[in-house]
């Protein structure tokens, strides 16, 4: 449910905003910047971790690093899973630190923790707060220098941990592409039955049966940046696109839509990588210049740039005029050939 709710509201362009410990409630909670994630809906956190986190804000503060995060903590409430989730989820990003060097010191952080709370359960800090072996514990806790994450790994702990990509998405790197090249599967779906596609995005489902004749046949869900849909990958295009078919890959399909029981979905012809659309599928790269600005010193430079990324497809130069209503005239190079 609560992914069905988030991809309702990227529908709406509603920003989701990651979940934080110093701004989240333990559910979702409007603000002016968007929807709040609710540390209660990262999974292995619960309602009842994430309102005893919630509380210690309340009562001491905004959380500060990791380990004064940790020595705040109700440990009969909030174990390690709980605060491992949060860590991988992006919910102490605002703390300091990345997320890798804050899960290598974790183990280290919760058992100053549990140090720090059982002195001051034997009443071994000073009335001002303090004790005499905090100063020197504090000195030897720092996170490790070691790389943070790809973007690949953390969206992948994003969609395991929130069932949604919050911080960024596989496919916005392909956005332009995507225009380009494939129709959006929310706008795809409401077509016709036996209607010719193409569509494109995220593979990240996928399972294999046998036809009839014993053949291998995929049902596969593709995601893009809109919504999702079912496609099956009979016995041929199967075969023809198999290496392709694997979750998290970034695919382009071209097929047919196919209306049964009032559900539709779509019957795959091909497949192939959207990495390799720009190159097999574009025949021309358009460039527009403004007519009333032409001069031999801007085609000289069109002509540089064209001759640094030679190719196959034709070029056609827009000449557009100052006024939107002046007719547009179009050249289409006779020698120059460009890659896309």
């Amino acid at each position: 449910k609560v992914t069905v709710l988030l991809d309702e509201c990227r529908r709406m362009e509603i920003p989701v905003l990651p979940p934080d410990v110093n701004e989240s409630a333990p559910n979702f909670t409007p603000t002016p910047d968007g929807i709040r994630f609710g540390l209660a809906a990262i999974k292995n956190v619960g309602q009842g971790a994430a309102q005893s986190i919630v509380d210690g804000r309340v009562q001491d503060g905004p959380y500060e690093n990791l380990f004064s995060f940790c020595e705040r903590l109700d440990l009969r409430a909030v174990n390690r899973r709980v605060v491992e989730s949060l860590t991988a989820a992006g919910g102490l990003d605002h703390i300091g630190g990345h997320r890798a060097q804050m899960l290598e010191a974790l183990d280290m952080a919760l058992r100053n923790a549990q140090t720090v709370q059982e002195e001051r359960g034997r009443g071994q800090f000073s009335l001002f707060g303090g004790d005499s072996s905090a100063p020197e514990l504090d000195q030897q806790l720092n996170l490790p220098d070691i790389e943070p994450w790809t973007e690949t790994e953390q969206l992948a702990h994003e969609k395991d941990l929130l069932g949604f990509y919050v911080t960024s998405h596989p496919l916005s790197r392909f956005e332009r592409d995507l225009r380009m090249f494939a129709t959006p599967l929310s706008e795809a779906l409401t077509g016709n039955d036996g209607e010719a596609i193409r569509v494109g995005g995220l593979v990240t489902r996928i399972s294999t049966s046998n036809d009839r004749r014993g053949n291998p046949i995929a049902f596969v869900t593709l995601e893009d940046l809109r919504g999702s849909a079912d496609i099956v990958f009979f016995a041929d295009a199967f075969a023809a696109s198999r290496e392709l078919l694997v979750n998290d890959r970034v695919i382009l399909i071209e097929g047919r839509l196919n209306e049964r029981k009032g559900m539709m979905s779509i019957l795959a012809d091909a497949a192939i990588g959207l990495e390799e659309a720009r190159e097999r599928l574009t025949r021309a790269v358009n460039v527009a210049l403004p007519a009333n600005h032409l001069c031999e010193e801007l085609l000289a430079d069109l002509r540089t740039v064209c001759q640094q990324f030679t190719g196959r497809c034709d070029l056609v130069i827009h000449l557009k005029g100052a006024d939107e209503l002046e007719r547009e005239t179009l050249i289409r190079s006779r020698s120059i050939r460009v890659n896309p």
